[in-house]
């Protein structure tokens, strides 16, 4: 009984020593949520909006709206061949590549475009200022302090130069040099029990414009 009294004792001291991790993961989540692959589509100004003072038209039903259509970029698909896609990935690395010894999420992102031509002529982009901008809603059993929902953040990765019209970037959690939660919260990177909400995703233009976002879109 005094072997396990103090066994008890001990442990509750522990609990409120800091810096010591207390492994919850009470958290609801998806049984399974390993990632997906989501197409982009040109982005609009809302109606109303900063272009949009107030609806100027309406659907046959009678349904405010708004024309003709403003595209936040001058950027434009070309009409056969204009595409992006995003796909995301959430990988649980045992042990984390860090080094620290324990477990992590890996949370991976890749965008691949093609057919995007400059504004107006047709010409297929070249060249830099393509930017992936992400803003993401993270819950996580942390490595210290337990179960917690971050506060929303946004994060931006450029892409490499397009070439031919074509944009392509990939990102991932377990590498440091590329992603936000590193120089933000340190080692060891993201708790291995997590879950990711996605709130926005677009990719921006060498002016800043946002160019795409998440949607579903068909042609004529």
């Amino acid at each position: 009984m005094r072997r396990l009294a103090a066994a008890i004792a001990f442990f509750l001291v522990a609990l409120t020593l800091p810096g010591v991790a207390q492994a919850q993961c009470a958290f609801d989540t998806a049984a399974k949520a390993k990632g997906g692959k989501f197409s982009l589509v040109r982005s609009y100004a809302a109606c109303p909006s900063t272009t949009f003072l107030a609806p100027n038209t309406s659907t046959q039903t009678s349904t405010p709206a708004c024309t003709p259509p403003f595209a936040h970029s001058t950027y434009d698909f070309n009409a056969d061949r204009g595409q992006c896609t995003l796909k995301v990935k959430h990988k649980l690395e045992s042990p984390c590549p860090d080094g620290s010894g324990v477990d992590c999420t890996n949370w991976m992102a890749s965008v691949k475009c093609s057919g995007i031509n400059d504004p107006g002529g047709g010409t297929p982009i070249e060249g830099s200022g393509w930017a992936l901008a992400v803003t993401a809603r993270v819950t996580w059993d942390d490595h210290s302090n337990g179960d917690m929902t971050l506060i929303d953040f946004p994060a931006q990765w450029a892409f490499p130069p397009a070439s031919g019209g074509k944009l392509k970037v990939k990102i991932e959690t377990a590498s440091c040099g590329d992603f936000l939660f590193c120089p933000l919260f340190g080692p060891p990177l993201v708790p291995a029990c997590s879950t990711f909400q996605i709130l926005s995703a677009g990719i921006h233009d060498p002016t800043g414009k946002l160019f795409a976002t998440l949607g579903t879109s068909s042609g004529p």
